[in-house]
């Protein structure tokens, strides 16, 4: 069994479902959701949802005796340790509740975020819990086809007015994504994350003009009257306003080309595209701490500045 723990927004939801996705076919396995972990306050982080619902996923959700009863006399859970480690942990017995025992099983504590461990994606016969934010398209290369079908969102949760669509199909579209809301309201924010300046944006821009004939650019932030007010281009630009995040990250994802902010949501908008072709500008830097490593979460090809 392999128990994903479910965290953050919903970007950071999607990392999380494809490695426990991707480990669980390769072990053959069922894959369960731990949700709960959401719910408890953070200092310094927005309040979050469970929003992998809306895709069309394979995982049932946990519950709370199963993680419970594997963390119970955990050295590992007690420690804090952030690196991947082995231990004997006392495994829940779903078809006896009242049986515990212990076996070879692992918990996989909250490593460095952007950092590839190929240890995860090996065949494995112990129970696995992992709790971290798996920011690394690495873990599901060879099931790219697998992930993005796992990701096709639910009409239903699909709320917004065609006319973009249909202009999105019709231009050289170019998503540009601004998150203002957690990345710049925030004192955790402002300090964890490298500040995004509008200096970013017009180096990308000039990027894209250069490579792009005729861009049209369309807006996509959690802040779209700030945008209206800020944002003046010598292009067409379109202010993108659905009803929610989901049709937010399917229009943006069908826009030709795009400029990402350090934000795994216009970055997950980015790879779920199929167009080869298409021109991507990211900050190259995501994080203020000088040791972070983004080779294994921005694809080479993308442009970083």
């Amino acid at each position: 069994m392999i128990i994903a723990g479910i965290q953050g927004g919903l970007g950071n939801q999607m990392f999380q479902y494809a490695l426990g996705k991707v480990m669980a076919e390769i072990n053959k396995t069922e894959l369960k959701l731990y949700i709960h972990g959401l719910y408890i306050p953070v200092e310094g982080h927005l309040s979050r949802d469970y929003m992998l619902e809306a895709f069309n996923i394979e995982a049932n959700i946990a519950d709370d005796s199963i993680l419970n009863t594997i963390k119970k006399g955990s050295l590992l859970y007690k420690l804090n340790l952030k690196k991947i480690k082995h231990y004997k942990q006392l495994v829940f017995d779903e078809k006896n509740p009242e049986k515990t025992y212990f076996k070879e099983a692992r918990f996989i504590l909250k490593p460095e975020i952007t950092t590839f461990y190929p240890e995860l994606i090996q065949k494995d016969s112990a129970d696995i819990y992992i709790d971290g934010y798996w920011q690394s398209y690495k873990y599901f290369k060879g099931y790219e086809k697998l992930i993005r079908q796992h990701f096709l969102i639910k009409k239903e949760h699909l709320q917004y007015d065609k006319a973009y669509l249909d202009l999105i199909n019709d231009t050289q579209s170019v998503s540009i994504h601004l998150r203002l809301t957690d990345r710049v309201s925030t004192d955790f924010g402002l300090s964890h994350y490298r500040y995004l300046d509008w200096d970013y944006y017009e180096k990308a821009i000039e990027i894209i003009k250069e490579k792009v004939e005729t861009p049209h650019f369309f807006i996509f932030s959690d802040n779209i009257p700030w945008c209206k007010e800020k944002i003046k281009l010598d292009f067409p630009i379109t202010y993108v306003s659905s009803k929610n995040e989901f049709s937010d990250l399917y229009l943006m994802g069908q826009c030709k080309h795009h400029i990402i902010a350090h934000s795994t949501f216009s970055w997950w908008a980015v790879w779920l595209q199929y167009n080869t072709n298409k021109v991507v500008v990211t900050p190259q830097k995501w994080f203020n701490r000088q040791t972070d490593n983004l080779e294994d979460l921005l694809l080479k090809e993308w442009i970083k500045i």
